[in-house]
């Protein structure tokens, strides 16, 4: 049996060009959830919990600690936002502190890609991208401060 010694350069060609096509499709759909987080991003008003999140984020640390004690969320998202509200970013505190669920959202994505998605049949892995991507229940409540609902 002769193997002609372009076979393996052939596959290895292919090979890297569906790992390029994987990457472009996770970059696009990035993309098109990063536009439609962000168009209009402070169109809503404040609600309740977005207002309890940007004042707990601007409260020193101590402070911040024991106003979150009794709530039922970790501190861990409370001391993250005061990490981020103290960035010298421009906009709003409810702009900004949105704009991180819009971050964690994005790196969600590419989470659901790399970690549950990598093994699962091409087909099958852009339509889910797809389908998160557009997801109607996604994209409300990434575009807020803090969903409890």
């Amino acid at each position: 049996l002769y193997i002609s010694p372009a076979q393996p350069l052939r596959s290895t060609f292919m090979r890297r060009a569906e790992i390029r096509l994987e990457y472009a499709w996770l970059g696009m759909c990035l993309m098109v959830q990063a536009v439609l987080l962000t168009h209009r991003l402070n169109l809503l008003p404040m609600w309740g919990d977005e207002l309890f999140t940007i004042q707990a984020a601007g409260r020193p640390i101590g402070e911040l600690l024991a106003m979150v004690r009794g709530d039922v969320h970790p501190p861990l998202y409370f001391l993250l936002a005061h990490w981020w509200e103290n960035f010298p970013f421009g906009g709003s505190p409810l702009l900004r502190a949105r704009m991180l669920s819009v971050i964690f959202t994005l790196l969600a994505t590419v989470a659901l890609d790399r970690l549950w998605l990598r093994n699962t049949a091409r087909g099958i892995r852009l339509w889910c991208l797809a389908l998160w991507t557009t997801s109607s229940g996604l994209l409300p409540a990434a575009r807020t401060a803090r969903r409890d609902r």
